[in-house]
């Protein structure tokens, strides 16, 4: 019966080894299987945060391209307001400059015009004055043949 003891004894012994073993095996598993699903989440999160940056990423240069393509169609828009006015000066002052050069042209054709007729008028003038001087002298050497054929007659 003691045998019976020490072999129950044993018996307990090695069933309480096993238990313990089994204990401690269950212990590393739920221990591992903590250590994996912490692994597993924190891949999750890295892998949720990838994604996040990679979204704020995209999102950023996107912005980004907006902006510039803002900014270029803005520089874009000044230039040519700057060019259609440059134009427009250029037009005006083109305009401005003909205007003036056929009103001077007007102006000088207007004092060719006057000084023509003045010549015009001077030269009948002279033409006036000479055919008056001419009848004048005419008559003056009639006279003076007059005098000297009634002197002659005398």
């Amino acid at each position: 019966a003691e045998r019976r003891q020490v072999a129950i004894g044993r018996s307990a012994e090695r069933n309480a080894e096993w238990s313990e073993r089994v204990h401690a095996l269950r212990r590393e598993r739920v221990r591992e299987e903590l250590v994996r699903a912490r692994r597993a989440r924190a891949a999750r999160v890295e892998a949720h945060d990838d994604l996040e940056y990679r979204r704020l990423s995209a999102q950023a240069l996107a912005a980004e391209k907006e902006r510039l393509r803002l900014e270029h169609s803005t520089r874009e828009e000044a230039r040519r307001a700057a060019a259609a006015a440059r134009r427009r000066r250029h037009e005006a002052l083109d305009t401005f400059y003909a205007d003036q050069l056929e009103m001077l042209h007007g102006e000088l054709a207007r004092e060719e015009a006057g000084l023509a007729l003045r010549e015009r008028a001077s030269h009948s003038l002279e033409l006036s004055i000479d055919a008056e001087a001419r009848r004048e002298q005419r008559a003056l050497l009639r006279q003076l043949h007059d005098r000297r054929g009634a002197s002659r007659l005398a």
